[in-house]
């Protein structure tokens, strides 16, 4: 709760202050006003004012009174002066006590305190007027500055956002380091990491800005209130600007609450949005410091080069571009305004909950003309209302206006429908459902399929539930089996040349788990992994994009080496590691991206403390813990990751939940064998007993109500909507465990180095973080909710005493007892979330395809070496199981056919986990033919191009490129060698891999 300080004055000075405050009790107008003052200056002797004694001054005061009042008490002069200058990012986080009261009078509470610190307030735009260069200014020499404004007036929203912005915009120059350490240190980043992460994220174009700030909004939610979004940063930040009056008023609320610094730049921006609030700019100009109102004028005269915030984008992205680094700027005109102009179309999408639609009626309605006219891009920001100076993000603000006035779409022909959807972004989160059934309705035959495409995009995006898209699936397919022969891929591919954008909605939808649902066309989940497979090539090779290629041959991959395994076991928790983890490389935050970073530059530093870890049974002993240096990273990476793996709708926790809690699963399961138990012959004769009858229909009854609140309120993750939920996604960085599996992730973390590898130790981790989780679970269904189940269930047949009714008690009894305790079962652990193997393990299933049949001696591959029998594990066996596919085939291709396959497998374990750097070497004889020298020549050429994605893109992607590629985007460097001797060609590569453990 922020506290109001003052100076601890001699007791002469104090004497002379409080004679000096209550000289200035004149100003006050009314009496009971002045009584309240007096009151507080009379029982309050700490050195702070309580939050009750500024309540009741907010509560009591109004108009030019409450101004006044707020400069007697805060003012530099006053009874309680309260500068407002937080030591630490801390003051941005904690939420305000104050209590609402209109917009008029919040804005004389801000006159108030900024008057009565005008010397100060002046100073603070002089600081500004320098920070008008900011974006001219060499990274370094901007962060020097900021760190001097840091000095003297403390953490604000308005430098954390700017640091933000230098780091963002300067990308990974290590030169940032020092400064960003300066800053970081003085206002202990460290201890309060949230503003400045949160910031990256919103100024950072590598992270995905829709997407983020629509699952922040989802996320926080739940920690709002009283509707007042404000209160947390994060979603304060999301719209940097006042909307409206209302709004006014939780602006400036939130602003004092910061920093002095925050409140001037909020009495800047009402002069900046005056048209807004014209009588506000009256009582502004009445009641405002001279001095201070004649240094706002002259600040406001500052230039501001706006270009240079977008200045080296293209054209068509520079919109957004701009839009997002134009919050660390508001104080200044043009962003200021163009931020205003899009968060009152897109803030009420983005938080509907909190902001109502916003008056936009002086905004010209675009025509349909508009709509479809060539992108032009945005080229000037000033220009930003001119409908054709725009890129695809401010087409998109545009068609937003459009469809919030019109109902229909009776006026876009196909074209248009498929020009406006390749030329906006982000429909499928900025759309509501409404506006899409709406579309849908109103669209012609021909564009019904695309508006379906875009339509199962939103759905897929806000729901899990199978049913809220059943009629987009159906029109879906019938389209593809109409027009397509019933061929997904081909309908693909009709629509990149003319819809590539469609395309990407389709492509991002129809994923393994919505194929398999599309069972109109799809009949089994084998032929699901094919198409996706097929739709990834497709849009790889049309859009020249390697990366879809590389994810079509893991799905293959992971078919292959299930083989060797099942992987899922269905009656465990289940999450879909690949999706989760392709779910990490589509949403990095900013404190990975700078953890990594460190990672890269400085591994050195990550590893200060030596983690003595004992393996005894299943138990892990660790000694005494202390987070290191970057740990609080760390940490809200891995905080991160495990929401995600615990409550995302599609590949997490609460998505198993879903389908075998909540989808009648477990009702079947648990009722199923129990309340038909009396329909037995040999109980046949107790039907006949009304009392018996009567107790068992009250029983069954009983048991389903125990069943519905197991599976409705308790199996569930807790939440403000189900507080008896017995899961939590919340991490808590002061438990030891937590503390254990972060160390734990530190040091695979800094022996791996490897960003690959990363993301799937963070899948580990959270399987470490969860599994006490589901022990208290299964410990809770077996043991408390049987034992009050088997209480009930005696005391319903506790008067039936006959020798038979005792035997059907007794097996009733028994029959609860097993299906409690299966249901206690499906919480733990798979026995393997993924697929554990040996490269010997692979190598002989990767000969036995490559041959069309079984490997019957070593004779065929001889293997060496000290590491091809270590067990790896997760997705490592994946990519080791791509590389060696690749020499093994071209051994069996091009070698002769009746001498052996030599591997030699080579493993440096690393000391303080289960990492290890294996390198690969295969060695085979060349087959003497007529192709032999084409063939050498081929393979040298291969090892010659430098650029190998582009050349795979070219030629194809397969044989020793692909090799290179996967190697190098695992290892940061292709490390792939060859030689040819005697005929004999060895080609080696190395892997970081991770190593299952051993018992």
């Amino acid at each position: 709760m922020k506290t109001f300080q003052r100076k601890h004055p001699t007791n002469v000075q104090f004497n002379q202050q409080r004679k000096s405050v209550y000289k200035q009790l004149q100003l006050i107008r009314q009496i009971r006003t002045k009584n309240v003052i007096r009151g507080i200056l009379a029982s309050e002797k700490k050195a702070t004012v309580s939050p009750t004694g500024m309540q009741a001054i907010r509560r009591e005061a109004a108009g030019p009174d409450l101004s006044s009042a707020t400069q007697i008490i805060l003012g530099i002069n006053g009874g309680y002066p309260f500068s407002n200058v937080g030591s630490s990012y801390r003051n941005l986080l904690r939420t305000h006590s104050l209590n609402v009261i209109i917009p008029e009078n919040e804005v004389y509470y801000l006159i108030g305190h900024l008057n009565g610190w005008s010397m100060e307030v002046r100073k603070i735009l002089g600081a500004m007027e320098t920070m008008a260069t900011l974006p001219n200014a060499h990274p370094v020499d901007a962060l020097d500055a900021l760190f001097l404004v840091a000095q003297q007036w403390g953490a604000s929203n308005y430098l954390v956002k700017k640091v933000a912005y230098i780091a963002s915009k300067a990308g990974k120059d290590a030169e940032l380091i020092e400064p960003l350490s300066k800053i970081s240190d003085l206002l202990e980043q460290r201890k309060y990491p949230t503003p400045f992460f949160s910031a990256m994220e919103d100024m950072d174009s590598d992270f995905d800005y829709f997407t983020r700030i629509s699952n922040r909004v989802q996320l926080l939610s739940k920690y709002v209130s009283d509707g007042d979004f404000r209160q947390l940063l994060p979603l304060h930040n999301v719209i940097p600007v006042p909307l409206s009056k209302k709004d006014l008023g939780s602006y400036l609320r939130k602003s004092h609450s910061m920093s002095l610094v925050d409140e001037v730049v909020s009495l800047v921006q009402i002069f900046i949005l005056k048209e807004q609030w014209p009588e506000i700019i009256d009582q502004i100009n009445s009641f405002l410091s001279p001095e201070i109102y004649a240094a706002i004028l002259k600040f406001m005269q500052i230039p501001f080069d706006t270009s240079r915030l977008y200045d080296d984008v293209d054209p068509y992205s520079a919109d957004i571009v701009y839009y997002r680094r134009a919050a660390a700027f508001v104080e200044f005109e043009e962003p200021c305004k163009y931020r205003l102009f899009v968060d009152k179309i897109i803030g009420p999408r983005l938080m509907d909950n909190y902001i109502p639609p916003m008056d936009n009626s002086i905004i010209t309605t675009p025509s349909v003309r508009d709509l479809t006219k060539t992108l032009n891009g945005f080229r000037k920001s000033s220009k930003y209302i001119d409908i054709q100076n725009s890129g695809v993000f401010l087409r998109t603000i545009w068609f937003l206006i459009y469809i919030d006035r019109n109902r229909t779409l009776s006026a876009f022909s196909h074209n248009d429908v498929r020009t406006i959807l390749n030329n906006t972004m982000y429909l499928n989160i900025l759309l509501s459902g409404d506006e899409i059934e709406r579309l849908y309705a109103t669209s012609n035959d021909e564009s019904r399929s695309l508006i379906t495409v875009l339509a199962l995009a939103l759905y897929k995006s806000r729901s899990n539930d199978d049913d809220v898209d059943f009629k987009f699936r159906l029109n879906l397919c019938k389209t593809v089996i109409d027009k397509f022969q019933g061929s997904i891929v081909s309908y693909i591919e009709w629509l990149l040349p003319s819809s590539p954008e469609v395309a990407n909605f389709l492509l991002n939808v129809l994923d393994g788990p919505t194929l398999q649902k599309m069972y109109w066309l799809v009949k089994n989940p084998r032929e699901a992994d094919q198409i996706r497979q097929d739709i990834l090539r497709a849009v790889g090779k049309t859009k020249g994009r390697l990366e879809y290629f590389v994810e079509a041959d893991a799905i293959e991959a992971k078919a292959q080496v299930s083989k060797i395994q099942m992987y899922f076991d269905d009656s465990r928790m289940y999450v879909d590691g690949y999706a989760m983890k392709q779910w990490l490389i589509d949403n990095p935050s900013a404190y990975q991206q700078q953890y990594l970073q460190l990672l890269e530059h400085h591994a050195e530093n990550l590893s200060v403390l030596k983690v003595a870890i004992s393996r005894s049974g299943s138990e892990f002993k660790a000694e005494t813990w202390t987070l290191s240096a970057y740990d609080y990273m760390l940490f809200e990476v891995a905080k991160a990751a495990f929401t995600q793996f615990c409550i995302n709708t599609n590949f997490g926790i609460e998505s198993y939940l879903g389908r075998r809690i909540r989808h009648n699963t477990l009702t079947g399961m648990m009722r199923g064998g129990v309340e038909t138990l009396l329909e037995k012959g040999n109980y046949h004769i107790l039907t006949y007993d009304d009392a018996f009858l009567q107790a068992h229909a009250d029983w069954v009854e009983d048991y389903r109500s125990i069943i519905e609140h197991l599976r409705k309120d308790i199996l569930q993750f807790k939440t403000i909507q189900k507080p008896k939920g017995i899961f939590y996604s919340d991490m808590n960085v002061d438990t030891e465990p937590t503390k254990t599996n972060i160390a734990l992730l530190r040091g695979m973390a800094t022996s791996a180095n490897s960003i690959e590898l990363f993301n799937e130790m963070l899948i580990r981790f959270c399987w470490q973080e969860i599994d006490p989780q589901l022990n208290t679970a299964a410990k809770f269904v077996t043991v408390d909710v049987l034992n009050n189940t088997t209480s009930r269930l005696n005391a319903h047949f506790a008067n039936f005493n006959s020798d038979l009714q005792r035997q059907f008690l007794a097996e009733l009894q028994n029959e609860v007892h097993d299906r409690f305790t299966r249901l206690g079962s499906w919480f733990r652990q798979p026995d393997s979330g993924f697929v554990s193997a040996s490269i010997k393990q692979l190598g002989e299933l990767i000969f036995m395809e490559a041959t069309n049949g079984p490997v019957p001696t070593n004779q065929q591959i001889n293997w060496s070496g000290n590491g091809y029998d270590i067990p790896m594990d997760g997705l490592s066996v994946h990519r080791m199981y791509d590389c060696l596919s690749v020499l093994i085939r071209n051994a069996c291709k091009y070698g002769e056919v009746n001498v052996p396959i030599n591997v030699d497998v080579d493993a440096q374990q690393a000391q303080k986990a289960n990492i290890a750097k294996v390198t690969v070497h295969v060695a085979s004889w060349l087959k003497d033919d007529a192709s032999k020298q084409e063939n050498v020549a081929r393979l040298v050429k291969c090892f010659e191009e430098n650029d190998i994605g582009t050349a795979m893109m070219k030629e194809g992607y397969s044989g020793i490129k692909k090799l290179r590629y996967i190697v190098s985007s695992c290892e940061r460097s292709s490390d792939v060698k060859h030689v040819i001797t005697n005929d004999i060609c060895k080609i080696s590569f190395t892997l970081t891999v991770e190593l299952a453990e051993t018992v």
